[in-house]
């Protein structure tokens, strides 16, 4: 039987009461008689994800119990307490968040712990009668039903407590905790016969006789401040508990006992609940000295005041059990209690017992306990016989055998034409009006959830052979081995081989005597005795040509700078089946750079860090510590931590900056401390250790901290946070890259960043990293430095619950698992290398930048089949034997709807949509629908901005955001677009891919200026372009050099200014007579004859004034010549920087003194550089990456799916 049991009522204050003790000891019964069971049943405990705190302290007290049982967290929007909810449809929600959790786990029996929960507390239940599993209730009482006057008085508890009443009609078994409670069950609310059964009570094996001479009890009592016999009561305040009856017989004792008596009350009083009580007390004559309220207290403490009592009295009027009853008798307590509803039947003994209201036979029973040796053993021997009529092991199996039965003979309901989840999900939000922020948080709850169910047994037991380095501290090394272990523990067979990048290398023989079960997995990979199904590797650098399984993986893969190798890409893409990724980050960035194999995010373990045990460090480090541990590369943000401690503190605070780092050559923490310190004389106390520290000791180095700082520019999954967090350490890190898979407002302190190109030794092209903003940081550290423990402490139990929730070596090793079978399936049933039928919606053979970009791209692939989707024109169709299908469906204007647009897209059974972006091809509410059109189609769609400088406030990017949002990839050409894009939110699908260069071979042309120095021109002839300026500065040239020629290779644009713009420049050229030395095109000429045109220049001249452009085509045309390329300093060449000579301004003066050097000969970027830079970008290349981009998304948008 697969038995789900929900345990959220240990998360809510009903923990403190006599439920929370009953559900505890229930379990703990419950999982010990499974465990002895010959064939145990499939045991799953449930909590809700808003005290994750709780689940931890419940893992460390059931401890070896968990063994085989799998506890699930299911996630639901936050404020679901009745009494504070603002939206009654956020309940509704969580309610079904939770039933599609439970029904995805498929369970045969859900066992309710306790389901009137959720008045002032978040917790979420609903009993649906359309579900495939039984259901039973732990069935209490019913208190509120039975005296409405005294609970019930309040409309909003009325109607809560009787929407739970009717949720516990569609229960199949009630489990009545006592015969009384099965009364009450069956008397008022009508059950069917044999729908409540009584499965009774017991008492937790924390209470038992201790020894009369313990010393620890005293001390337990002296710190109590109990120095005088007493009384003892444990349970509730609230009025039918009738505590004033105990009071009022206390002052009824004869004034010597009374005297010589206190009454200690035991539970967790409100202060309102002791002000009434003391009140009460006064009122009878009993002074205040002569009561301890001890609030809530542990067992252990409380079974020692059980122990030590002279007699305990629990006068309740209403009872669903009585477990403080049981549990005195249990421990030999003379027992005295009321004789009212289930009491009796646990006392076991009338002349115990008295009326609620029968307070002078109170007085007296206390009265014959204290004074009558006799009858004080009478009650003692009675109760300690009694209570063993009681136990937990009886209780459990009596429900096990019951949940049995019914599951044998229940029969579900139909499953009914039910709406999917999203629908569903969506319909309750529109009902109740759900405001954004809600919308959000319900979207992160679905994400959590899908991510929580992950955790199951893989269908099939596979032999893995698991590759690459395990037998050292090296984070492959410890990848490697956890994740073979962690598979083990699934149930797969491993065999381990010991290899890296260069080859294979022998592990260490001390390594193996000292890890015997790694040692057995690399026997078995020596004896060649299973052929492996799957080999996977992870290795530097990653070699993966010579696998020999049919399903070949790399497995919990990292990367972190925005680039990626494309040799390795191809490789890749030759060699494996599939890859996992360490994160959300690195599978985004293997996308992003081409990786067209099935991906999934298997994540990291961190929990060996729970196995290490710490080991005595001496850290001389006053005040308050920040911690950084890293390696110091330019990459884990140094520079900016540097500086940002500057800002922060000042040597005069009582603050220190503890730095764990290692020599390395890339390693100049030393010397930027020093140019720190040098700097300013006040700059904050620093020690840096570069010591080799064992595991043991850097934990104690962590523990001996008050708060990571971590700046890192890029990380794959970020170790060293979650080893910070495991120890108690609140982070601060930069917000973006793989540490976000667990790091977020919630669980840690995330400082602003900016984009800017990564300095890596891989010198990838158009590579980024996140630099963290240090103004921010600053701030960070001080909010840190100033906040209460408490804070602290808050945000770093968040942070370890969660590491601990999702990422244990067993979840990942599953997680695996699962995406291997996932990915052997999808390899059986689909061809993933198959042609792509792509909508490409572009400009087309038109005179615009955009067109001719799209071309340079869609003549690069041969593989899939194109069409293009392209605005009305009156300009003729130009093809060629390799032009796609164009099809004319749309205005080029910001009126058209799209609607057509939309149909003919959708009629064309696409896989892909990619569009190309100009601020005034569409009307931005229409793009947005159009999107999202597509994507409901379950189409991949791409967007690309060629801008992202607003050209007026109407056309501003961040009107278009929901259309950004939705897209899979936004693309954009230069850094500056890229965190334009950051500012307003688009991080996690934007993508730079640079603007491509062309190569092309020159066409023949007839130059009539052979031999004589050449300044060019080219694009198209638009105001902004600088032209005129260049037509004055060649004309003072002229006069130091007479042969000197002026070609303008610029074209008319469509836009009308354009035409009036060329003719205003030639009766420039003829003012300044130059007619005879200029050479004007202004035809849009074939690439191919422009180039030759160009490479008859000596240098060309882009010498733009001013523009909103990101980046522009015409100047990759001018590199694409191979003849030196001079711009000015604008925004618009940033991405050519490399391959082009910037001059110093956008003054005529500064283009003279450009061109005078660059006709020298001088000033020129190196040839080799440029040839490079160009090779890099060339359109094939670009081309490759975009359609590889676009088929990977295509491959794990199914993988998703």
């Amino acid at each position: 039987m697969k038995l789900l049991i929900d345990l959220q009522c240990l998360q809510t204050s009903s923990r403190y009461r006599g439920i929370g003790h009953y559900v505890n000891s229930l379990v703990k019964a419950l999982l010990t008689i499974n465990k002895a069971r010959p064939q145990p049943h499939n045991i799953t405990l449930l909590f809700n994800g808003y005290h994750p705190e709780l689940i931890d302290e419940l893992r460390q007290q059931w401890g070896p119990l968990l063994e085989g049982v799998h506890i699930r967290i299911f996630h639901a929007p936050p404020d679901t307490a009745e009494s504070g909810c603002p939206n009654q449809g956020i309940i509704r929600v969580g309610e079904s968040l939770r039933d599609e959790f439970i029904a995805r786990l498929e369970p045969d029996f859900v066992l309710i712990g306790s389901l009137f929960e959720g008045m002032t507390d978040n917790y979420v239940c609903e009993i649906s009668r359309a579900r495939q599993y039984a259901v039973g209730v732990i069935g209490y009482d019913l208190i509120p039903l039975i005296s409405p006057e005294q609970y019930l008085g309040d409309p909003l508890i009325h109607e809560w407590y009787y929407h739970k009443l009717k949720s516990l009609h569609c229960a199949d078994v009630i489990f009545a905790i006592s015969e009384s409670a099965r009364k009450e069950f069956e008397d008022h609310l009508q059950q069917p016969d044999g729908s409540v059964i009584t499965i009774s009570t017991a008492c937790d094996d924390s209470y038992y006789p201790l020894d009369g001479t313990s010393e620890d009890c005293s001390h337990t009592l002296a710190e109590l401040g109990i120095t005088r016999r007493y009384i003892l009561y444990s349970g509730a305040a609230d009025e039918r508990k009738n505590l004033n009856a105990l009071l009022q017989a206390f002052s009824q004792l004869d004034g010597a006992l009374k005297n010589d008596l206190g009454l200690v009350l035991v539970g967790k009083f409100s202060e309102a609940d002791r002000a009434g009580l003391s009140r009460f007390a006064g009122n009878h004559g009993i002074p205040p000295e002569h009561i301890i309220y001890t609030g809530f207290i542990a067992q252990k403490t409380l079974n020692v005041l059980y122990n030590r009592c002279s007699v305990f009295v629990f006068p309740s009027r209403h009872e669903g059990f009585g477990l403080p009853v049981l549990e005195a008798m249990t421990c030999g307590a003379p027992v005295l209690c009321a004789n009212t509803t289930s009491l009796p039947e646990v006392m076991g003994l009338e002349a115990a017992m008295f009326g609620p209201d029968d307070i002078p036979r109170l007085a007296s029973l206390i009265t014959r306990v204290v004074t009558e040796p006799e009858f004080s053993k009478q009650l003692r021997e009675h109760g300690l016989k009694q209570s063993k009529k009681f136990c937990w092991r009886k209780t459990a199996e009596k429900l096990l055998v019951h949940a049995e039965q019914i599951v044998s003979e229940y029969r579900p309901a139909g499953k009914a034409d039910k709406p999917d989840r999203i629908s569903h999900l969506a319909r309750l939000c529109s009902i109740w009006q759900m405001e954004d922020h809600r919308l959000r948080q319900i979207a992160n709850c679905l994400a959590a959830n899908d991510l929580a169910l992950e955790y199951r047994l893989p269908e099939h037991q596979r032999h893995w052979r698991i590759e690459g380095p395990f037998d050292s501290s090296y984070s492959l090394a410890l990848l490697n081995r956890e994740i073979a272990r962690g598979l083990t523990a699934i149930g797969q067979t491993v065999s381990l081989h010991s290899t890296e990048g260069p080859g294979d290398f022998a592990p260490s023989e001390e390594f193996l005597a000292d890890n015997p079960d790694v040692a057995q997995m690399v026997s078995r990979s020596q004896q060649n005795m299973l052929q492996p199904e799957i080999t996977s590797r992870n290795l530097y650098p990653p070699r993966v040509h010579d696998m020999a399984s049919d399903t070949r993986l790399l497995h919990l893969y990292a990367w972190e700078e925005t680039g990626f190798p494309q040799e390795w890409v191809g490789n890749f893409n030759q060699h494996l089946t599939g890859l996992t990724c360490l994160s959300e980050h690195v599978q985004k960035v293997l996308i992003d750079n081409g990786v067209c194999l099935p991906m999934a995010v298997s994540g990291c373990g961190v929990d060996h860090w729970d196995r290490v045990e710490p080991q005595a460090y001496p850290l001389v480090a006053p005040g308050f510590r920040f911690l950084h541990v890293s390696s110091c590369f330019p990459r884990k943000g140094i520079d900016a931590m540097l500086q940002a401690w500057g800002i922060a503190f000042s040597r005069h605070q009582d603050v220190t900056l503890v730095i764990k780092t290692f020599d390395n050559p890339h390693n100049n923490v030393d010397q930027l401390l020093a140019e720190h310190q040098s700097a300013n004389p006040d700059y904050p106390r620093v020690i840096v250790i570069k010591e080799d520290l064992p595991d043991g000791q850097l934990k104690s180095l962590y523990q001996q901290c008050h708060a990571l700082i971590a700046p890192s520019k890029a990380e794959g999954f970020g170790l060293p946070l979650a080893e910070a967090m495991l120890s108690g350490l609140p982070v601060i890190t930069t917000g973006w890259s793989g540490q976000m898979d667990f790091c977020d407002e919630s669980t840690a302190w995330l400082v602003r960043f900016e984009f800017e190109p990564a300095d890596t030794h891989f010198n990838l092209s158009d590579s980024l990293w996140a630099n963290p903003g240090v103004e921010d940081l600053a701030s960070q550290l001080q909010v840190v430095f100033n906040a209460s423990e408490s804070e602290r402490e808050h945000k770093s139990i968040m942070a370890a619950s969660r590491l601990r929730e999702h990422f244990t070596w067993e979840q990942v090793a599953m997680r695996l698992a699962n995406q291997t079978e996932s990915i052997i399936k999808r390899r059986q049933h689909e061809n993933l290398k198959r042609p792509l039928n792509i909508g490409w919606v572009s400009t087309f053979n038109q005179r615009c930048g955009l067109a001719t970009y799209s071309q340079h791209l869609i003549e690069q692939n041969a593989e899939d089949k194109i069409t293009v989707f392209a605005p009305y024109t009156s300009e003729p169709e130009t093809e060629t034997d390799n032009s796609p299908v164009v099809k004319r469906c749309w205005q080029l204007d910001d009126n058209d709807t799209l609607e057509d647009l939309a149909r003919q897209l959708l009629a064309e059974n696409l896989d892909a949509v990619v569009i190309q972006m100009n601020y005034y091809f569409y009307d931005y509410q229409a793009l947005t629908h159009l999107i999202a059109t597509l994507k409901n189609r379950g189409l991949v769609v791409t967007l690309t901005l060629h801008s992202t400088s607003d050209p007026e406030p109407r056309k501003a990017v961040a009107n278009l955001q929901t259309a950004l949002e939705l897209a899979d990839r936004v693309i954009v050409h230069t850094v500056k677009d890229i965190n334009c894009l950051a500012d307003i939110g688009i991080v996690s699908n934007a993508v730079l891919i640079p603007h491509g260069v062309a190569r092309i071979e020159a066409g023949p042309v007839n130059w009539p200026f052979a031999g004589r120095p050449c300044i060019a021109s080219y694009g198209f002839a638009l105001p902004h372009k600088g032209l005129e300026e260049l037509v004055d500065v060649f004309a003072q040239l002229r006069l130091e050099y007479p042969e000197l020629v002026l070609m303008l290779l610029n074209s008319e644009h469509q836009e009308p200014v354009s035409g009036e713009f060329i003719e205003s420049l030639h009766q420039r050229i003829t003012t300044l007579g130059l007619e005879e030395s200029v050479y004007a095109e202004h035809r849009f000429l074939p690439d191919a004859q422009s180039i030759g045109l160009l490479q008859q220049a000596t240098v060309i001249a882009m010498p733009y004034q001013n523009t909103g452009e990101s980046s522009s085509g015409a100047v990759k045309m001018a590199i694409a010549s191979g003849r030196p390329v001079l711009v000015t300093p604008l925004p618009v060449f940033a991405d050519v920087a490399p391959a082009v000579t910037m001059l110093k301004g956008t003054s005529a003066e500064a283009l003279k003194e450009g061109l005078v050097q660059a006709l020298a000969g001088k000033g020129l970027p190196d040839s080799g550089g440029v040839t490079r830079w160009r090779e890099s970008r060339a359109y094939p290349v670009i081309a490759k990456r975009t359609f590889n981009m676009v088929r990977s998304l295509w491959i794990n948008r199914q993988t998703g799916e």
